[in-house]
């Protein structure tokens, strides 16, 4: 449960997950209940690919609750 001003960050790994997680604050932000601060999900750049493979499929999104 998040206060208000509160923030949740959430990061996914796969496309079902980074969905669920899209839906659901889409969501929220139809409700009322919250802010969505990333339209679009941020993603690993470049270098950070480089020295972090796995870093490739995680998503990250964001929220503030109203």
């Amino acid at each position: 449960y998040l206060t208000p001003g509160g923030r949740a960050a959430v990061i996914s790994y796969h496309s079902i997950e980074d969905r669920i997680v899209k839906q659901a604050m889409r969501s929220w932000e139809a409700d009322g209940t919250c802010t969505v601060l990333t339209k679009k999900p941020l993603t690993a750049q470049k270098e950070e690919v480089t020295v972090n493979p796995r870093s490739r499929s995680a998503k990250l999104r964001a929220s503030e609750r109203r």
